[in-house]
């Protein structure tokens, strides 16, 4: 896609229904599927301004009414309330709902808004409000499954539901160093890794900003998982 075409598509944003702005962040998100940070960015002038144009529209065009950094990460670390005992509860749930998995292109998940039970009552939600006024919990959670040698998801923008996540790594078993990582493409910058060890979460625009996760190689596997987050002035 030719950034000419990007803005061509953009330029009526402002006059969108919301299900046409949902239409149009699907397209962008297809264009910039073929993306892999391991093998960073396109050199040729050409692609990598189509690249730079999809990412600044993709900030204009997110739901979400605050700042967001470049990279869309608003935080990341190990939560207070993720103790040893908590983060052990949701690694043995996670293990039960393994067997409920579908798949979903190269890896596997699972809907499981029962995870966010086994957190503290409240926890979340004030861990949020601190970080900003105005974000909550929606209430809605998925588990991530990568297990098997190329299970992996691939460059992609999520979708309205998450498009304000956090995401908690549960689990990275290697037997290698580890060849599976968190990837952001920030925007105007080369892609950058997010480590996180289990317990770790990232909270980030998903919407905004490319990311992807990339492959698991053999004996290793990662689950993770997804917090979907509102903000009150959406």
């Amino acid at each position: 896609m030719d950034a000419s075409i990007v803005a061509a598509l953009c330029s009526r944003a402002g006059q969108m229904a919301p299900a046409e702005l949902r239409a149009l962040r699907h397209v962008l998100g297809v264009a910039i599927s073929g993306l892999d940070a391991e093998h960073s960015l396109p050199t040729d002038p050409r692609k990598l301004a189509a690249i730079r144009a999809i990412q600044d529209s993709l900030f204009h065009l997110t739901n979400y009414p605050g700042h967001i950094p470049d990279d869309g990460m608003m935080w990341t670390g190990r939560p207070a309330f993720v103790t040893d005992a908590v983060l052990a509860a949701l690694q043995c749930r996670a293990r039960a709902e393994s067997v409920n998995k579908i798949r979903s292109g190269k890896h596997f998940f699972v809907e499981c808004p029962a995870m966010l039970e086994l957190l503290p009552p409240g926890a979340l939600a004030s861990f949020l409000q601190a970080l900003e006024g105005g974000l909550q919990p929606r209430g809605k959670a998925n588990l991530q499954y990568y297990e098997a040698p190329g299970e992996c998801i691939g460059a992609h923008v999520d979708v309205d539901d998450f498009g304000l996540s956090g995401v908690m790594l549960l689990r990275h078993e290697h037997q290698q160093p580890r060849a599976s990582r968190l990837w952001v493409f920030p925007r105007g910058q080369a892609p950058k890794v997010v480590e996180l060890e289990p317990g770790h979460m990232v909270i980030f625009c998903g919407q905004a900003v490319i990311h992807q996760r990339t492959a698991v190689a053999a004996g290793e596997q990662v689950t993770t998982l997804a917090i979907n987050i509102s903000a009150s002035r959406e």
